[in-house]
């Protein structure tokens, strides 16, 4: 008797344990990027034309402040939040 009753908490353990997991895994909990509103940065509209995307591995901040530089690319400015 006392061995099916450890089968039985260990059970329950392991199903609390894999409803835990399952929970934190959809919030997000176990994603290692961080956001943009924790990071401060801002980012671009899904419509943003090509010319207006910072290059591969340029962070939206600086990209942002170069786009402010000049005249022909301050449109660009309004695809990004």
């Amino acid at each position: 008797m006392e061995k099916n009753k450890l089968i039985v908490y260990i059970g329950i353990a392991v199903f609390v344990l894999l409803l835990l997991g399952s929970i934190l895994a959809t919030s997000g909990f176990f994603n290692k990027s961080q956001s943009s509103a924790s990071t401060g940065q801002t980012s671009f509209k899904s419509n943003t034309p090509k010319e207006c995307q910072p290059p591969e591995g340029q962070d939206t901040a600086s990209w942002k402040e170069h786009l402010g530089h000049h005249d022909n690319t301050k449109y660009c400015l309004d695809y990004y939040t």
